[in-house]
């Protein structure tokens, strides 16, 4: 709830109420919306299994580990630039630590 107002704020400035807060928190979604969110996840991952299988079609198996494995860094590193996540050295690590292992795994 706290990252909604976060977003509808503007990011905490100061010139927010504590009526737009409460607004918001208030806020509970729809049966409706959240059964079109399940199904929308649920299109998605499937297509996603559609298209590696096409992929895994055309290219080599290794190719397709450490394009995954690049999807993972990518997928990463820009959660960290869009959500303005600091990153210290101890983050660094455990994130190389953990892409690491999943490409040697996948090989």
């Amino acid at each position: 709830q706290y990252s909604l107002w976060m977003v509808k704020d503007g990011g905490g400035s100061d010139d927010s109420t504590a009526t737009e807060a409460n607004d918001i928190t208030d806020h509970k979604p729809k049966l409706s919306h959240s059964i079109m969110y399940i199904i929308a996840s649920g299109l998605f991952h499937y297509l996603n299994n559609e298209v590696m299988y096409l992929v895994l079609s055309n290219v080599h198996p290794v190719t397709l580990a450490v394009g995954n494995t690049m999807k993972r860094v990518f997928i990463i590193v820009a959660g960290i630039v869009v959500f303005s996540t600091p990153t210290t050295w101890q983050t660094a690590l455990g994130s190389t630590i953990g892409i690491g292992g999943v490409f040697v795994y996948s090989l």
